[in-house]
């Protein structure tokens, strides 16, 4: 017999694809980018090896940079693949959580003619990542695909009792139909939403232009 957890947790899967397969170009991107500065510096290498009398201190700190750079390119490939096995409660500071979110989709709203005005750095707390990578995306995600008309996404927050809130509401609309994504796999529909709050222990309010995320803890 299937229970009501198994059922919000079955949801919740199927809504985290959904994310990810949106998610998939900026991810392959930021996986792949992180490849080319070594790439550049292998050229380099090579070139100065085949001078006729090569220069063994400069190789050798070329060396020591090749080193640098693919350590750096291993801890960002670990963060995106963070994305497809997160670590249990790992927490983030609200404001740099939110801006390390929005790089994923800021450039796909631009695009469709939203423009994104984030106004949350005026509370200091640390917050589950998975919420704003899950949730908060796909609130993001809900709200500006089903929008009749482009306008400015505001973020704000606010503290009530010992609840934070976070808010996301479309203002400014401008008249203009949103140009359609081709990256998009699906528009993200409020179910989907409603499912990754659910799993992960937060409120869920939305209207037709707005949508606050309670966060519990």
């Amino acid at each position: 017999m299937t229970t009501p957890n198994a059922l919000i947790n079955r949801s919740a899967e199927a809504a985290r694809y959904v994310l990810l397969r949106r998610l998939a170009p900026m991810l392959k991107h930021d996986m792949v980018g992180a490849f080319q500065p070594i790439s550049l510096m292998a050229a380099l290498l090579q070139k100065r090896l085949q001078a006729p009398q090569p220069d063994m201190l400069l190789l050798k700190e070329n060396s020591v940079s090749m080193k640098t750079l693919s350590r750096e390119s291993a801890a960002t490939c670990l963060d995106v693949m963070s994305w497809l096995q997160p670590l249990d409660n790992e927490r983030v500071d609200l404001a740099k959580g939110i801006q390390e979110s929005l790089q994923f989709v800021s450039a796909e709203l631009t695009e469709r003619g939203f423009q994104i005005v984030n106004d949350t750095c005026t509370i200091e707390r640390e917050v589950a990542k998975s919420v704003l990578r899950n949730v908060f995306l796909a609130s993001v995600m809900a709200l500006t695909d089903g929008a009749f008309s482009t306008a400015n996404v505001l973020l704000t927050v606010h503290e009530v009792n010992d609840a934070l809130v976070l808010k996301i509401s479309l203002t400014e609309q401008k008249g203009e139909k949103p140009q359609e994504s081709y990256n998009v796999y699906r528009a993200m529909e409020w179910r989907d939403v409603q499912s990754l709050a659910e799993a992960e222990g937060v409120g869920l309010q939305h209207t037709d232009d707005s949508v606050a995320i309670t966060f519990r803890e």
